[in-house]
């Protein structure tokens, strides 16, 4: 009889001990809490807390009695508010630091992957990029939009000599130097080896592509020269291959278009063709 009632004490002093050691950081931090709670709002409480150092700032904190998650909604926090200091920071970075800054950055980037940057030829007043993923429309719009005018341009898939000619992947290296150079109008024997891309394009004018008329590069660069907008129509690229030539001072009259379509007509368009 005895034992029994010394294992049922027993039982309830573990059970008591649990209890105590599950729940007791909780009570202590409410306790210790209670001096700075404010009213409670709705079924909630609150606690007003601020952060020291130069962010002067006053959060609020849901407060639910668990101190692990107070310290990471604290930090979380203090990091926004981190970033948003340091992005006023640098909009008050005086405008012309910022653009000898960009132009280092140019210039170091163009010696780091051997880039290089023909000179502007001057006469252009737009030069549009149209990009977006595959099946994505860019062939219709581009196509819609080199029927606007006579004045301008229109080159379609400039970067395919990249993955079709020279059978490698497209880096922001190469992307920059064969835009550069088609928005530069210097076309070379690089881009010679387009035909060898698009061959049947070629095939569907026989008037205007007599003999090796359409493949001078003389000949285009003097036909682009003359056009006062330039578009160059490109899919799979990202901000990064272009980022560099968004900056430069050559080509400030550039503008990207990105298109993006349902993804659900871009499978359908990709794999069944016959949609």
């Amino acid at each position: 009889m005895i034992n029994k009632w010394s294992h049922i004490v027993l039982s309830i002093t573990m059970m008591l001990i649990i209890f105590l050691f599950v729940f007791s950081a909780d009570w202590r931090y409410i306790i210790k809490s209670s001096a700075v709670m404010e009213p409670q709002i709705g079924s909630r409480s609150f606690v007003t807390e601020k952060l020291r150092g130069d962010l002067d700032f006053e959060i609020l904190i849901e407060e639910d009695g668990r101190t692990q998650e107070k310290k990471l909604t604290y930090e979380l926090l203090r990091k926004v508010m981190e970033y948003e200091r340091l992005q006023r920071e640098n909009i008050a970075v005086d405008d012309q630091e910022t653009q000898n800054y960009q132009r280092k950055t140019i210039v170091n980037e163009g010696h780091k992957f051997s880039v290089k940057i023909p000179s502007y030829s001057g006469s252009q007043e737009l030069i549009l990029l149209v990009s977006s993923l595959g099946r994505g429309g860019s062939s219709w719009v581009g196509e819609l939009l080199s029927n606007i005018s006579e004045e301008l341009i229109y080159i379609f898939e400039p970067l395919k000599i990249i993955t079709d000619v020279y059978e490698s992947r497209m880096t922001p290296s190469m992307v920059t130097e064969i835009l550069s150079i088609v928005f530069s109008c210097q076309f070379t024997k690089a881009f010679s080896e387009y035909r060898k891309v698009w061959p049947e394009n070629f095939r569907k004018f026989p008037d205007e592509c007599k003999g090796t008329h359409c493949f001078d590069p003389n000949i285009l660069s003097e036909r682009c020269r003359k056009a006062k907008t330039i578009i160059a129509k490109t899919i799979r690229l990202t901000l990064a291959h272009v980022e560099l030539l968004m900056v430069m001072p050559n080509f400030q009259h550039l503008k990207v278009i990105y298109l993006s379509r349902d993804p659900r007509a871009q499978v359908l368009s990709r794999y069944c063709r016959q949609h």
